[in-house]
């Protein structure tokens, strides 16, 4: 039985963290790896099943034909009368992958207080059987909706325990995804420096692995431009581009553009950042992601201002107001006002200004849920 639990990615900023994908039970083949500007709950990676039943007969009663039918007869017996009488309670592993599963779809949408609450019961579980390949998958998604609730504290934490986890039992593949969870709550926490450390050491378990990822190289590529290097970045992300179009890995593809728009904007070549988020857009769409649209529509709006195309600009403002709003991103939707109401102001239209001003002035500068990180 094969499950797949995912946990989800945030974002910085304009910048988008796809999570990365895990699986809760022995990886098949190639592991399922993060779209990792990321992130998603792992899914059931390091969870032994065992087989409940496994009907195997080979009769030594040759020549004795009544004596095997009796046999077949007590069997068909057991099976129709005291399996259907009693039925097997699901074990403490069963229970655990359980509460995984849910834990991820409850991350999938968004309800993160449910997904810790079942994540928590999964480690709890895990922790009862001494299951460690599950307590290390239940430890980095509990990191992972600590860092969707901003609670980085929490999340560094759990993410700690599961790097000491992850080298006891030499599991190098979900170390890598420990590590590059870690440098994720470095980086939210506004340690660009540390948070480069952690990537590296991920990419490199990677390397030894032969394993490419362009969801690692994303991230770093953030980093560096956070850092002042986004010449360096810039290199990276078209290394990363070419991994994510060849894994066929929509999200990191447009996490790819979106950070080479973000080069872009440092280098101040608008029409190129303003193509980049384009690109992203074309793909964040459909995939249905109000965040990472709204984040898209701003900094397209944005390289109009840039290029001294103002009517331009308000239209993507006012559609990323929409957006947010109806997503119910409470900071992303004040942000969008603020830009409405002073880009109107310098066109000299005081009354659409007053109009956002108005609006805005019934908000919450409160971030609420949602704010400044895609997810």
């Amino acid at each position: 039985m094969k499950t797949s639990r995912h946990l989800l990615g945030s974002f910085k900023g304009g910048r988008v963290w796809n999570p990365p994908l895990l699986a809760a039970e022995p990886l098949q083949g190639g592991d399922i790896y993060f779209n990792l500007f990321f992130s998603s709950p792992l899914a059931g990676e390091g969870r032994v099943r065992e087989a409940l039943f496994t009907p195997a007969i080979s009769s030594p009663f040759k020549g004795s034909n009544l004596l095997r039918g009796l046999i077949l007869i007590g069997l068909v017996a057991f099976f129709a009368y005291g399996c259907a009488a009693k039925e097997k309670k699901p074990s403490a592993w069963e229970k655990a992958v359980d509460a995984s599963m849910r834990g991820s779809e409850a991350f999938a949408n968004s309800d993160y207080a449910a997904a810790l609450v079942r994540f928590e019961i999964s480690l709890e579980l895990d922790r009862s059987v001494d299951n460690r390949q599950g307590e290390l998958v239940d430890l980095i998604n509990i990191a992972r909706v600590y860092i969707a609730l901003a609670d980085y504290q929490n999340a560094g934490d759990r993410i700690e325990k599961a790097i000491t986890l992850a080298r006891s039992l030499n599991d190098n593949r979900k170390l890598a995804q420990a590590y590059a969870t870690y440098s994720k709550v470095r980086w939210m926490a506004g340690d660009s420096h540390a948070a480069l450390t952690e990537i590296n050491k991920a990419i490199s378990i990677h390397a030894k692995d032969g394993i490419n990822s362009g969801g690692l190289l994303n991230l770093k590529a953030e980093l560096l431009i956070d850092s002042g290097m986004a010449e360096k970045a810039e290199e990276l992300l078209f290394t990363a581009l070419s991994l994510n179009k060849r894994e066929d890995s929509a999200a990191e593809t447009a996490n790819s553009y979106r950070a080479l728009a973000r080069v872009g904007e440092f280098k101040k070549t608008w029409n190129d950042a303003l193509a980049f988020y384009s690109k992203a857009y074309d793909i964040d769409k459909p995939a249905g992601d109000p965040v990472k649209i709204t984040i898209d529509l701003m900094g397209m709006a944005g390289c109009n201002l840039a290029l001294k195309r103002p009517d331009e600009a308000v239209f993507l403002f006012g559609r990323a107001y929409i957006v947010s709003a109806n997503a119910g991103l409470t900071a992303r939707t004040v942000e969008s006002l603020d830009k409405l109401i002073i880009t109107y102001k310098e066109m000299g239209n005081a009354e659409k200004a007053d109009f956002y001003s108005r609006i805005r002035d019934t908000m919450s500068a409160d971030s609420g849920s949602g704010g400044g990180r895609a997810k």
